[in-house]
């Protein structure tokens, strides 16, 4: 990854990065990387998104990807998936039961 260093760095905007990334719960350097990915993918700076909304950055990566999951959302989209998908054996059936790999010791 490259570094990025910003010398004369307003203090009042400093000050409004670093509030703004403690109402998201990030650090200040992950909420200057995102505003810097929104303002080069959309072309607008987003400084307060909501913190527990993980739905931007799924949407956001899906798009990047070239993924659409349509209305459905991404959980709903891999249930689908796995449900076309006809279940295998019972695990229960293939796997042998457990033994001790070494006697078990008699403390007295």
């Amino acid at each position: 990854m490259a570094t990025l260093t910003i010398r004369n760095f307003d203090p009042v905007v400093k000050a409004q990065i670093v509030e703004s990334a403690k109402r998201n719960k990030r650090s200040m350097e992950a909420q200057i990387r995102l505003i810097l990915e929104n303002a080069i993918t959309e072309s607008a700076v987003v400084v307060n998104p909501p913190a527990a909304d993980t739905t931007l950055t799924s949407d956001r990566a899906a798009k990047r990807h070239g993924v659409d999951y349509g209305e459905e959302g991404l959980g709903t989209y891999w249930a689908r998936r796995f449900a076309e998908i006809e279940p295998g054996p019972d695990l229960n059936d293939c796997i042998p039961p457990r033994t001790s790999a070494r006697p078990i010791p008699a403390f007295e």
